[in-house]
């Protein structure tokens, strides 16, 4: 077995009117930008398999936020009611007194609950049910 390393040359690579050396240069950025790619995908990975979690997390944010839109009518209406007892309740003389309220539907604005509500005096002759 003779083997002779004569016919190994740089000449070999522009042999036959092709350029193996541009060749192999593609060659090797094609993998080069393969393997790129291959480490972004891997280092995003975590990511990528969060975003369900993402907009889960976003759509519960905006049904909650849909859903503190229509309680803060009724929030604002409950302080209405509370603001009312408290200035009759220091307004009057010290009575107990019985405050009623219409209830309507849900409307956009407290200022639209003037003449619904009414102030009455308890007696004290009539029995008192509270108990």
């Amino acid at each position: 077995m003779d083997f002779k390393f004569d016919h190994i040359s740089l000449a070999n690579l522009f042999e036959n009117g092709h350029n193996y050396f541009t060749f192999s240069i593609m060659g090797m950025l094609i993998v080069f930008a393969g393997l790129a790619f291959i480490s972004i995908y891997i280092t995003l990975l975590p990511k990528i398999l969060n975003l369900p979690n993402i907009i889960k997390a976003d759509r519960k944010d905006k049904k909650e936020k849909a859903a503190a839109g229509t309680t803060d009518v009724k929030d604002s209406e409950l302080l209405l009611a509370i603001a009312v007892a408290l200035h009759l309740d220091q307004t009057g003389g010290g009575n107990y007194e019985k405050i009623t309220w219409k209830r309507h539907e849900d409307s956009v604005s407290s200022w639209l609950t003037a003449g619904r509500m009414r102030a009455l005096a308890v007696r004290s002759h009539l029995p008192d049910r509270r108990s």
